[in-house]
């Protein structure tokens, strides 16, 4: 089985260690998102994939992603989002088709099944509540979709990633899900990367939060946000489909 995966930053699946636009194996640097993904596969799988066959974990940077639907554009002579889906929604539809594309053509270069993850925050600019989840995620499930794709699976924060390790960085909070409803906003009182950085005592840049959610990271806890809990959902039934072919 491979892992394909595409994010934003190197605070949420990771990066690259180079200047390139997707890499493999140790040239790939996690980030705290891909550790928890790869925590969660150990019990399906059997082994967790970053430790055992890093060679098959393919990284696809947001970069290329939208390379790929710029140029489709310029190629097919048409608009990717179109009149019945807003630019907002489509964005998250064409990342989404765009990576099941490219988790397409990996399976059939390297003669394999996969699982593709694909990460956004929700929202990182409102200070009020964030609308349009649903929309958003069901967005990401349709353009996997449109892709004829069935290992997708939308990573979808609401509002952003830092909700989810903030969570896990509160061993007091029983239930997570309040956390939804912080802002990201620079531009509120306390956004959520600024209550990150002070549950911790200072910042922590990718690779220290990926050493630490290794450790910290509480799947039934996370669970109790519902963002996280449909995130799981899908991961599980992209697996469950992997399995069973």
């Amino acid at each position: 089985m491979m892992l394909v995966l595409s994010g934003e930053g190197p605070t949420d699946l990771g990066c690259c260690g180079g200047p390139v636009d997707s890499c493999t194996g140790h040239d790939f640097k996690p980030g705290p998102l891909a550790i928890i993904v790869d925590k969660l596969l150990e019990a399906p799988m059997g082994y967790r994939p970053l430790q055992v066959h890093p060679d098959g974990v393919h990284f696809i940077s947001k970069t290329r992603v939208l390379r790929r639907a710029r140029d489709g554009a310029q190629r097919r002579g048409f608009a990717f989002i179109g009149k019945k889906r807003g630019q907002e929604t489509g964005t998250f539809y064409v990342a989404a088709w765009m990576l099941g594309e490219l988790a397409v053509e990996l399976e059939a270069a390297h003669q394999d099944r996969s699982i593709a993850v694909l990460h956004r925050d929700s929202d990182d600019r409102a200070d009020g509540p964030h609308d349009g989840w649903d929309q958003k995620f069901r967005s990401m499930l349709d353009g996997f979709a449109r892709a004829r794709y069935v290992g997708g699976v939308p990573m979808l924060p609401r509002p952003i990633s830092e909700a989810w390790l903030l969570c896990a960085a509160r061993p007091a909070m029983p239930n997570c899900a309040s956390l939804e409803d912080e802002s990201a906003s620079a531009k509120s009182p306390r956004p959520l990367k600024q209550q990150l950085d002070e549950a911790f005592g200072e910042h922590h840049d990718a690779p220290a939060l990926a050493e630490w959610i290794d450790s910290a990271f509480e799947p039934v806890k996370a669970g109790t946000m519902p963002s996280f809990a449909r995130f799981r959902e899908a991961l599980d039934s992209a697996v469950a489909t992997l399995l069973a072919a």
